[in-house]
């Protein structure tokens, strides 16, 4: 057959190819499915709420992945069912439940649902005239006074209804609602910080919704090896003793406004030995893809990529998506396809100074949301790709050594529609390499 190449157009971060008279659909995030789930809504403590989700009203052929993103932990029935149940729920706040649906194309699409638990209603009134009641029957069965001790109840009602108009107490508080909503404090930071080994670094967070110099804070090392000092601070100073990931949770709280507002909020501080760490992709089959990041150019990008490594997250997930002449994708599938769950979204770098050139590694994204990026990344085939600069698709390492030489072997590889290689490319794992430049250069 005459493989005769015709133009590239590319609109979004979407790459249109037509070769051989066929045109293929790709992109560099995975495909997105309009994932619809369940509307917010609100219950009171104790009760049970149903989560349901489908792609166009349609459930079959698709997975389903549900995790509870914030709240106090509560049990979800069955994760991987589009329609389950979550709760009890034990405390009153705002629980947000995420859906992951994907398809055996490797399509991805999510949604949430927001449920804001409230006091469960209680009636002191009601339940002292039912005692009063009741006490007043026991003595009327006893004393033949029944008659007398309902006319006496019915009386103490109309008197206790006339003084609560008077005082105001009986009608409900309009603004009841209000005063129990945006209790919490929104804290607003960023959640993947990247370190020198040794060096102290200043971690920053503040009120999205509060004035701070209203609230208190207290932070505290969760995990890692770490050094806190001004832990009652919203800026704390953290050294880092050795490479790794070092988990800490801040708390900001107070009374304001007479009532009680708090919020946390889990930050991760990755640690290197210097700014352009070091990490080898080993694929099954394939062999080994050596990498430098740059943590000066893109240090919340690296920090992130490297929390995931130090995490073991990849291991174990496949290159999901390879296209010839473009880029190899991973992050997000596993073997079978299934999804793999993801942390929080980090802010985008694309204005870091670095292209998207050939052998360079960049952040996949969902289309048109720059500050979507979480564990999808991309290895780039040709220096063509340097219009992604433009789509915002932040570049973070580099491919050193013989490790474009296995990038384009898998880049070889038979793929089905959709771009899915036709047998998996299997990441055995990613792991740090230590280069002994201890220089922070």
């Amino acid at each position: 057959m005459n493989a005769k190449c015709c133009r590239v157009v590319r609109w979004e971060i979407f790459l249109l190819t037509a070769v051989a008279g066929c045109v293929r659909s790709t992109s560099l995030g995975p495909i997105k499915l309009e994932v619809s789930a369940s509307e917010d809504l609100t219950v009171e403590e104790g009760e049970t709420i149903t989560l349901s989700a489908d792609v166009g009203g349609r459930t079959e052929g698709y997975a389903f992945r549900w995790s509870q993103e914030s709240g106090t932990e509560t049990e979800i029935a069955d994760p991987t069912s589009p329609v389950t149940e979550a709760g009890p729920f034990s405390e009153v706040g705002d629980y947000k439940f995420r859906v992951i649906v994907s398809n055996a194309s490797a399509a991805f699409g999510q949604d949430f649902v927001v449920a804001t638990v409230e006091p469960a209603e209680e009636s002191d009134h009601d339940n002292g005239d039912e005692e009063e009641n009741e006490n007043a029957d026991e003595d009327a069965d006893e004393n033949g006074e029944q008659e007398d001790n309902e006319n006496a109840a019915e009386e103490a009602d109309a008197d206790d209804s006339e003084d609560a108009n008077e005082n105001g107490e009986a009608e409900p508080n309009e603004n009841e609602a209000d005063m129990t909503e945006d209790l919490m404090v929104e804290l607003d930071g960023n959640r993947e910080n990247l370190a020198l080994v040794g060096e102290a670094s200043t971690l920053t967070v503040a009120a999205a919704n509060f004035d701070d110099a209203d609230l208190e804070y207290a932070w505290r090392v969760i995990s890692g090896d770490a050094t806190l000092e001004d832990a009652s601070s919203p800026t704390p100073v953290l050294t880092v003793n050795s490479p790794g990931t070092v988990e800490l949770e801040v708390t900001a709280g107070g009374v304001i406004d007479d009532l009680e507002r708090q919020g946390s909020m889990t930050v991760f501080v990755t640690a290197v030995g210097d700014r352009r760490p070091q990490v080898v992709i080993e694929v099954e089959g394939f062999g080994e893809i050596p990498i430098e990041l740059d943590g000066k150019a893109a240090p919340v990008t690296v920090a992130n990529f490297l929390h995931y490594v130090d995490d073991a997250h990849y291991d174990g997930q496949v290159f999901h998506r390879v296209i010839a002449d473009f880029v190899i994708q991973a992050g997000g599938f596993d073997a079978e396809r299934n999804p793999i769950e993801a942390r929080d979204p980090i802010p985008n770098e694309a204005d870091d100074g670095l292209s998207n050139l050939r052998g360079t590694v960049s952040m996949a994204l969902l289309s048109g949301q720059p500050d979507s990026g979480t564990q999808g990344f991309f290895i780039n085939l040709t220096d063509d790709n340097v219009s992604l600069d433009d789509r915002q698709h932040t570049v973070f390492g580099t491919v050193t050594g013989e490790g474009m030489e296995v990038v384009d072997r898998i880049a070889a590889v038979d793929t089905e529609p959709g771009d899915s290689p036709v047998e998996p490319v299997v990441i055995n794992s990613i792991r740090r390499v230590e280069t002994g430049d201890e220089n922070g250069e």
